[in-house]
């Protein structure tokens, strides 16, 4: 039986082994896919989401119409048109972050008035050195700023695409409060969109359903 008010997700862009997850501390993940016919198996708390990769609204909006409503959906894009279209859908629970993010003050603002959670991930901090690396620590620290101010869901991910990309969960703590997260709050945003989904005792945001 799955806890969910517990749950300690990572959000990551293939299906892990769930004992190996176990091993970096985490008990779920959402796992982003962009095959709709992974989007009805749940193995052990592994989650399917389904990925939106695009650079046009043209092409964002032709996927949401493939999408289901019972899928959780992430949007991939570095364009903040195409960002900003994305939060203002019902369908669209997270936006997935990447190094060419650009994400800025309209769409957090934006995001928190549509309760659409940003993702800031580790992976794209991966094999960057120098001024490059330097600006991507100023952007998480403006966006983790920003966020906080605006009350913008955030979430703290590996955002991994194989098992060798992911952290400990007390790595991507650790890494993340030095920037200023609230570990905590991040997680608990992760956990609310698995919930939302997948645990039937979760009615609306704020509410339960006493099975007892």
């Amino acid at each position: 039986m799955v806890e969910f008010k517990t749950l300690k997700p990572d959000l990551v862009r293939f299906k892990p082994d769930p004992e190996k997850l176990r091993l970096l501390g985490y008990d779920s993940c959402i796992y982003f896919t962009k095959d709709p016919s992974e989007m009805e198996v749940i193995e052990r708390a592994i989650f399917p989401a389904y990925l939106i990769e695009c650079d046009d609204v043209a092409t964002l909006k032709r996927e949401l119409r493939k999408a289901e409503k019972s899928w959780i959906i992430g949007v991939k894009s570095s364009e903040i048109s195409v960002l900003r279209e994305a939060i203002s859908r019902k369908k669209v629970d997270i936006l997935l972050d990447s190094a060419q993010n650009r994400i800025d003050y309209v769409a957090l603002k934006l995001a928190s008035e549509k309760d659409v959670a940003i993702e800031l991930s580790f992976s794209k901090f991966l094999g960057v050195k120098g001024t490059r690396r330097m600006r991507l620590f100023e952007r998480a620290e403006d966006l983790i700023s920003m966020a906080k101010k605006l009350s913008t869901p955030l979430i703290l991910s590996s955002a991994a695409s194989n098992f060798f990309e992911m952290r400990s969960i007390q790595q991507i703590e650790d890494f993340f409060r030095f920037l200023g997260a609230d570990f905590d709050s991040c997680l608990a945003n992760a956990r609310r969109i698995i919930r939302r989904y997948f645990d039937d005792d979760y009615i609306l945001d704020g509410l339960e359903y006493d099975s007892e």
